[in-house]
Formats: structure tokens, C-alpha cells, sequence
């Protein structure tokens, strides 16, 4: 029952451990991209140099936009053939790739959250209606989605972290309630030569503090496994220069400190209810 406890306190801080891994990196992910957007005005083939500028003005004011710039026809085919690889343009006529006149918008770094893209999304519904504007571009759906997407990540790891949370301090209680019952007769004499509580509760506080300390040490020996493995697949299988750091100061501070908690938190209520009784 004992190796039980250990090993539920394990599963349980590598889950939790798991789980804020994802988020925090998740998050770094959506701030990344969410600092780095541009959107793309394509404007009608006939459009005037003067409705260019006042476009361009109009757009510049927003506080949001950081820079404007205008592509020519030309250029926005240009830009469409530097994104083809070399085989798809072998053989195919470059003018046969679209191009059309577009306004390059590049918005104000920063960090941005829902609403932020909702109130982008009510002005780009607004340029659309303007005569000399066709189509306005931006991936702001896809990192809506991302958004959603991760809120129930989010919520579905808190739920499952606290059920563990809950398993692992129930198999401590179990384990240490047993242990009481077991040395009953030990602790009644205890009592009859006039030990206090505290006394009579220190051996069973080590016993869960040392379950705990086990089980955040086989969680901390797992992690490192893991994080290894899947450093290895991500930059040496997949190509993905990404820097992967599962194991940070805290994450280790959190895991050792965690799993003595929970043990001690079983120990405490297990022998607190029999001291009652």
C-alpha cells in the first residue's frame, strides 16, 4: 500500500508537472504570434493613387497599426512567387501566379487577448465595406481557435490535476491510517506514560513526508526522461530549433516541495481522525 501512495504521488506531480508545461509554453506561443500580426488589404485592380493615400491615412491613424505599406501589382505577385518552392515555378509562367494591388498592414507588437482580436476583427468589417477595398486578410480565426483551444486544455488539466491531487492524498491517508491501526496498542501505551499528540503524531508525519519525497523524486527522474526524449524528437527528428524546457528551477523546487505536502497533508488528517476518535 505504501509502494501504492508512493507511486500515486508520482503519477500526480507529473501530471501537474505536465500540464504546466503545456500551458506555459502554450502561452509563449499564442504571445509570439499574437505580437507578430499583419494583415493584408487587397484593393480592386482599377484603384487611384489618391484612394491609395487616403486608405493608407486612414488606416495609419489607428493606433493599433504600427506601419502601412502599398504592394503594386507586381509586387504582390513577386511575393507570391518567393513563397513557391523551385518545383512548383519549374515550367509555370510567372504571370500566370495573381497578383494584385494590396495594402501591407504590420500592427504594434504587443501581447493581445480576445477581445483585442474581436475589436480587429469589427474594423477589418468595416474596411471591407469601403468601394476600393476587395478583400481584407488576417489569420485572426486560426488563433481564435487557438485561444478556445487552450482555454479548455486549461480547464480540463486543473479538473484531472485536482482529481490526482485528491488520489494521491487519499492513498496517503489510506496508507498511514493503516499504519496507525497497526500500532494501536504502541500508541495507547504512549498515551498511558503521558506522550502528547505531537509526539505520538511525529513518526506517522516522517512515514507520509517520506512517501512524498519518494514519489516527487521517481516524478522528478520521469520528467527528466521525458524531457530528454522529447527534446531529441523535436529538434532531431521533426527540425524544429525549439528550446524545450520542461524542467525550469521551479518546476523542481515545485515538484520535491509538492510531493512532501501531500504526504504530509495524509499523514495529518489520517492521524488527526484517529487522535480524535
Amino acid at each position: 500500500l505504501t509502494t501504492v501512495a508512493v507511486l500515486t504521488i508520482a503519477v500526480s506531480l507529473i501530471l501537474v508537472g505536465l500540464f504546466g508545461f503545456i500551458m506555459i509554453n502554450a502561452d509563449r506561443v499564442l504571445d509570439a504570434v499574437a505580437k507578430d500580426l499583419r494583415i493584408t488589404i487587397y484593393l480592386a485592380e482599377d484603384v487611384t493613387p489618391d484612394e491609395v493615400d487616403s486608405l493608407q491615412r486612414l488606416i495609419a491613424n489607428r493606433d493599433e497599426v504600427d506601419s502601412v505599406t502599398f504592394l503594386t501589382a507586381e509586387d504582390d505577385r513577386a511575393r507570391n512567387v518567393a513563397l513557391l518552392s523551385s518545383e512548383l515555378l519549374e515550367g509555370l509562367d510567372e504571370e500566370a501566379i495573381p497578383g494584385q494591388p494590396a495594402i501591407e498592414v504590420q500592427l504594434v507588437p504587443r501581447q493581445r487577448t480576445k477581445d483585442d482580436f474581436a475589436t480587429l476583427n469589427a474594423w477589418l468589417e468595416e474596411l471591407t465595406h469601403v468601394e476600393s477595398v476587395q478583400e481584407a486578410y488576417f489569420g485572426a480565426d486560426k488563433i481564435r481557435i487557438l485561444f478556445a483551444v487552450i482555454d479548455l486544455v486549461r480547464f480540463t488539466g486543473v479538473l484531472i490535476c485536482a482529481i490526482v491531487l485528491a488520489a494521491a492524498i487519499f492513498f496517503t491517508f489510506s496508507t498511514i491510517k493503516l499504519a496507525v491501526y497497526a500500532r494501536q496498542e504502541e500508541i495507547e501505551v504512549l498515551r498511558l506514560v503521558g506522550a502528547t499528540d505531537r509526539f505520538i503524531r511525529a513518526p506517522f508525519y516522517i512515514e507520509g513526508a517520506g512517501a512524498g519525497f519518494l514519489g516527487s523524486t521517481a516524478a522528478l527522474i520521469i520528467v527528466a526522461l521525458i524531457h530528454s526524449h522529447l527534446e531529441s524528437f523535436v529538434q532531431e527528428r521533426q527540425f524544429l530549433n525549439i528550446d524545450l524546457d520542461l524542467m525550469p528551477a521551479g518546476m523542481v523546487i515545485w515538484l520535491l516541495c509538492g510531493g512532501i505536502c501531500l504526504g504530509l497533508l495524509g499523514s495529518a488528517l489520517s492521524v488527526g481522525r484517529y487522535l480524535k476518535q
